[in-house]
């Protein structure tokens, strides 16, 4: 429940400023608290069900008061929550102390009202509520892992908005409905629009009717009354009436724009008084040019839904689908080099100098560019107004990956034989209708395979440089050398025990790796030694890991140094030693052991790595 939310640290991340006394109270397994001084306060982090049901339910109590009923405490931290029911503030305080070992306390409130008071003191709190579920009352939601949880947890959320801002009063009119309805019905009012919106979907998941009502308050905001509705046992039952004439009627002409029909696979979803229809374009282009349905156009809105642009979330789409597959191994990047190019498909041709439609991709998921803002970003994309409306579909996809799954004879499938269906499937895709895109998508395909190139290179020049023993020994002598180099020092040498200059040549090979030019080599080294001063006033060691750049560079430097003693282009050749092939077999089991390879595509990968090594290319 902490993920995410900034300042709160677990067991593990408490751990370096505990051994370095700049906090003193670490935190019990499963529990986090800010990573402050004077913080203190424990809050419960991970929960465990079903087993810890009730303690899940306690967090939903404290959370969903807080978002109707609550606000942060700005005088002396924590939150404050209101109500005229000091029973339920009770219940809520319990709720509180179950899943933290903070105290809360009630007051009577101010003179001006007679509402109750519950104070959490603790600043946690404040910080986990208001990142879950906003700040300020027009502002406010509820926490969106709600909507992943079980229908019991859901059941549970809507009881407490009813206790909330809520209510369950039956109107004379309203008493006269059936059990079922007099059970279910409630009412939940609000003035956060995204509330009023979440409160509908909480109502839809559980299968609930409702109406959304918008109530203009003049010189305030606008506040929204969410309803439970149903026609069954009401006088007149206009559910069953309405149901009953609606598939009556008979259908004229080719097209049928009823909201249901029964037996027809129409994808209706009614969500409060809207309904939602799915359609593809030239079937919405259809009707916009029927001349006799002017008054349905009239009440239609068109909302443009694109394919993902994201590589990441395009990827989960297809773990969802095989990640369950037992029959074959699905090799590593297999599914990230498909999303990969079924996304550039969609992706429209960066207009800004330079800017490659491979690196627009990355941006657009996430990645860091030299010269790119989150800002620059997001104009990048507002520059593409019809980006995602067309392109290859997860359908297409997915089908060919189970193509190859099922006619593949070998253990294991790699992203080749998926690239190699995907473009031979091109030549028989319905929907595309001319050459021109079908050579665009094939170029796009090269595009992909380069850059699982590039991976693959990457990976086998990390299992070949994997000799944590040997990468501490160049990182602390590069340092030492730095060092020197900053300081105006000599470096001592091991052996002979004589001071020497520092060994720019080794420094160079180092940074030479990662295309440090000449001209920036002091600023890269004070940048080094800069950060090596801020980890220290924090307690902490540099070691190589922690600067990405440096990483690189040493693992690049060693995998050069000991590339001819492992002789991948034995490989090439087919002739392999005993002694060569012991030293290929450390360095498959470490692809096997890190990067998630099976036997038979490790050799495959490796055979790979090898020809591109072969080539020159590093």
């Amino acid at each position: 429940m902490v993920g995410g939310v900034p300042g709160f640290a677990m067991e593990e991340e408490l751990a370096p400023a505990i051994a370095a006394r700049r906090l003193t109270r670490p935190a019990p397994p499963g529990f986090a608290r800010l990573a402050l001084p004077r913080h203190a306060t424990l809050l419960k982090a991970l929960y465990r069900l079903p087993q810890e049901e009730e303690d899940l339910k306690a967090l939903l109590t404290v959370l969903i008061w807080y978002a109707t009923e609550g606000h942060g405490n700005a005088r002396n931290g924590g939150i404050v929550i209101s109500s005229a029911n000091r029973e339920e503030l009770e219940r809520v305080k319990a709720a509180y102390e179950r899943i933290s070992d903070g105290k809360g306390y009630i007051h009577v409130g101010s003179k001006r009202d007679s509402a109750w008071r519950l104070y959490l003191g603790a600043e946690a709190v404040r910080v986990l509520a208001e990142h879950h579920c906003g700040k300020g009352a027009a502002q406010k939601r509820l926490p969106d892992f709600l909507f992943t949880l079980p229908r019991p947890y859901l059941e549970y959320a809507w009881e407490e908005l009813l206790k909330t801002d809520g209510s369950r009063r039956l109107s004379r009119e309203q008493a006269k409905g059936s059990e079922a309805y007099q059970r279910l019905y409630g009412e939940f009012k609000t003035i956060s629009p995204i509330l009023a919106a979440q409160v509908g979907v909480l109502l839809s998941l559980l299968g609930h009717d409702y109406s959304v009502y918008l109530y203009p308050r003049p010189g305030k905001a606008p506040a929204y009354r969410i309803r439970y509705v149903s026609g069954e046992g009401k006088p007149g039952g206009r559910h069953k009436r309405y149901t009953h004439r609606l598939f009556r009627r008979p259908a004229q002409g080719e097209w049928v724009y009823d909201i249901a029909c029964e037996g027809l696979h129409n994808f209706v979803c009614g969500v409060g008084s809207v309904v939602c229809h799915n359609t593809n374009e030239p079937e919405y282009r259809k009707l916009q040019a029927n001349e006799y349905m002017e008054a349905l156009r009239d009440r239609t809105i068109k909302i443009d839904v694109p394919y993902i642009l994201r590589v990441s979330d395009e990827v989960k789409i297809y773990q969802r689908d095989f990640s369950k597959v037992r029959a074959k191994h699905i090799a590593p990047h297999t599914l990230e080099m498909a999303a990969t190019w079924a996304v550039l498909t969609r992706l429209e041709p960066p207009k800004r100098a330079g800017l490659t439609l491979m690196q627009k991709l990355k941006l657009y998921d996430g990645k860091l560019l030299p010269g790119w803002t989150e800002e620059a970003v997001r104009e990048l994309m507002a520059e593409a107004k019809r980006e995602g409306l067309e392109g290859i579909s997860p359908r297409y996809i997915q089908d060919k990956i189970s193509n190859v799954l099922v006619t593949s004879e070998e253990p294991c499938i790699n992203p080749f034989m998926v690239m190699n269906e995907l473009e031979e499937g091109l030549k028989h895709h319905s929907l595309i209708s001319d050459e021109k895109t079908r050579e665009r998508y094939k170029a796009l395909l090269q595009e992909v395979k380069a850059e699982y190139a590039e991976i693959v290179k990457n990976e086998v020049q990390r299992a070949i440089a994997a000799d944590e023993e040997a990468l501490n020994r160049l990182f602390h002598n590069y340092i030492d050398h730095v060092k020197a180099y900053v300081l105006g020092e000599k470096v001592k040498n091991p052996y002979t025990g004589a001071p020497e200059p520092p060994n720019e040549r080794l420094m160079r090979s180092i940074e030479e790796r990662i295309e440090i030019p000449e001209s920036r080599k002091d600023d890269f080294r004070r940048e080094i030694m800069n950060y090596i001063g801020a980890l220290a006033l924090e307690g902490r060691q540099f070691t190589y890991k922690d600067n990405e750049r440096l990483r690189r560079a040493l693992e690049l430097k060693l995998f050069d140094d000991q590339k001819d003693t492992i002789r991948l282009s034995a490989l090439v050749s087919g002739v392999v030693d005993p002694e060569t092939q012991a030293k290929i077999d450390v360095v498959k089991a470490r692809l096997i052991r890190d990067h998630g390879y099976c036997e038979h595509c490790a050799s495959g990968v490796l055979e790979f790595a090898a020809s591109i090594f072969a080539r020159g290319e590093r």
